[in-house]
């Protein structure tokens, strides 16, 4: 229905996605944010089908690691890419890297951590981050690129 804010599973016209924020792909099927409210979920888009699936349940806004909707969550995401059956995302609100597993659904913490920010010479897990916002696979699948935007640097996270 035009006008409603809502995410519904479907084909073609019938699926919805509210407030769809970032996208990244696998190469077949596009992975899309959708940051409503107070909570945040991951749909996929298929443009072979028009299929358009809720891959990452709806969950709240949370920091923890986890099964997604049993104490995992992801916040708002503001960056996210996607390497070998997991989505990574920049999370700023959260000061951390978070990787979803798409064949387990849980999320954990590959760096920084909640409520803790700063800068710190440290590798991952134990660096602390500062506004992470943007993240991209290093080239040639080689770890991952990271833009912290308080910082102004980009990081590689190994």
């Amino acid at each position: 229905t035009a006008g409603v804010c809502a995410d519904v599973d479907g084909s073609g016209t019938d699926a919805r996605l509210s407030w769809a924020d970032l996208m990244t792909t696998d190469g077949h099927v596009i992975y899309i944010t959708s940051n409503f409210s107070s909570a945040s979920a991951i749909r996929s888009f298929d443009p072979s089908t028009g299929d358009v699936r809720t891959v990452v349940p709806t969950v709240g806004w949370g920091c923890g690691d986890g099964l997604l909707g049993s104490g995992g969550g992801f916040g708002y995401a503001y960056g996210m890419t996607y390497y070998r059956g997991r989505i990574y995302l920049a999370n700023a609100v959260c000061d951390s890297v978070r990787e979803i597993n798409l064949a387990t659904r849980e999320i954990t913490t590959l760096v920084g951590r909640s409520g803790i920010r700063g800068v710190t010479g440290t590798v991952a897990p134990n660096a602390f981050l500062n506004g992470p916002v943007a993240i991209a696979v290093g080239v040639g699948g080689d770890g991952l690129e990271l833009g912290e935007t308080n910082e102004g640097f980009v990081r590689s996270i190994r």
